[in-house]
């Protein structure tokens, strides 16, 4: 399986884009949007996505835009990331579907439903946003007015939604580090320099890509005889 997955994303259509997994109330939205404005692209969070993968003209356009050779790597690829149990599921199947075909349209940053998950990591910058728990309660408690109890629960509540939808559909824990290319504290750094960051791996990611692919296809030098 692992051999099938590797040949296809050698395979996969020229696209890159920015995929954001994100603590409760990390601020991951707000760091997307940072991105989107300092790139000029689309962001895609959860809403969004859930909207265009249940509604069938929105998912339907999305997809029209993909010639042949992209719709049929994006068939293969979504049949190699998940597993048998739940490869028949409707809403997964549409949900990849959408995510992969907005990919490979391009200019796209996408913020949860497991998206880092569903896109070759060569094809994007994988990131997760995370925060010290004290400061994401306080966040939670000005931004929905909330009591400190409330938002802590409605951070172990939703952090759990989050890492049991992954793990059941991709088999993977969000909250291991070795998922992503960076991990980023907007606590900390503040949320321009986490988006300043992402912006510098993206350009930085493609052209260490670039250089990769080069000395894959560069021909050996010929021995002396």
């Amino acid at each position: 399986m692992s051999r099938s997955i590797a040949d296809l994303e050698r395979q996969a259509p020229e696209f890159f884009t920015v995929c954001i997994s994100r603590e409760t109330g990390a601020r991951g939205r707000t760091v997307g949007n940072v991105v989107a404005r300092k790139m000029g692209w689309t962001l895609y969070d959860q809403e969004l996505l859930e909207y265009i993968a249940r509604v069938d003209h929105a998912r339907d356009d999305v997809l029209s835009a993909l010639d042949p050779t992209q719709l049929q790597w994006l068939r293969a690829w979504q049949g190699a990331i998940v597993s048998e149990e739940v490869a028949d599921e409707d809403y997964i199947k549409r949900l990849i579907e959408v995510v992969l075909a907005v990919a490979i349209r391009g200019k796209a940053v996408f913020v949860g439903r497991g998206a880092a998950f569903i896109v070759p990591r060569s094809r994007c910058v994988p990131v997760r946003v995370i925060g010290d728990r004290d400061r994401r309660i306080s966040y939670l408690c000005q931004r929905e007015r909330l009591s400190p109890e409330d938002a802590s629960h409605y951070i172990d509540q939703t952090d759990r939604q989050r890492t049991d939808f992954v793990l059941h559909y991709f088999g993977k824990d969000p909250r291991d580090p070795h998922h992503y290319d960076m991990l980023l504290d907007p606590g900390t750094l503040g949320e321009e320099l986490c988006g300043n960051l992402i912006v510098s791996a993206v350009h930085g990611k493609q052209e260490y890509l670039r250089y990769l692919s080069g000395r894959q296809t560069r021909p050996s030098p010929v021995p002396e005889a």
